[in-house]
């Protein structure tokens, strides 16, 4: 998928299944649920996404292994307590160049690992309000 503009929907805007999926250049305002959704994928990469507003987190990558995030741009979450990116058992998975677009209400976290999440490698930029939270002990922060 590339280029895809979504501006508000009632449930999930884009979801990627599989494997060796590609997602670039494209942008999701206020979702209904979550606006970019991986789940049980395998090499599939997301590329230059910008993603705001969502009801739920604002990319969610679950059951999925071997994906990597690169240049998103994220915003505000509309729920409480859900953060803007959440890796739910996934592993072995790349997310840099993440950044936050401002004046947007913040999530608890920019990056949530949760579940089974382990050896995943997270690169991030030293720009101010990102937030993390790790629980795999394999994985790795990096500062880019």
């Amino acid at each position: 998928m590339n280029d895809i503009t979504v501006n508000g929907t009632v449930s999930d805007s884009i979801i990627v299944r599989g494997t060796n999926s590609v997602v670039t250049s494209s942008t999701v305002i206020n979702a209904g649920s979550h606006s970019l959704v991986v789940q049980k994928s395998r090499n599939s990469i997301i590329k230059n996404v910008v993603t705001s507003g969502s009801k739920y987190n604002n990319i969610a990558i679950a059951s999925s292994d071997d994906v990597t995030l690169n240049g998103a741009r994220v915003g505000g979450v509309k729920s409480t307590g859900y953060s803007n990116i959440l890796l739910s058992s996934t592993s072995h998975s790349i997310i840099q160049g993440i950044s936050i677009l401002s004046g947007l209400k913040s999530a608890p976290y920019t990056i949530e690992e949760s579940g089974n999440s382990n050896y995943n490698s997270i690169g991030i930029s030293n720009q101010s309000g990102v937030t993390i939270k790790i629980i795999g002990p394999n994985t790795v922060l990096k500062t880019l």
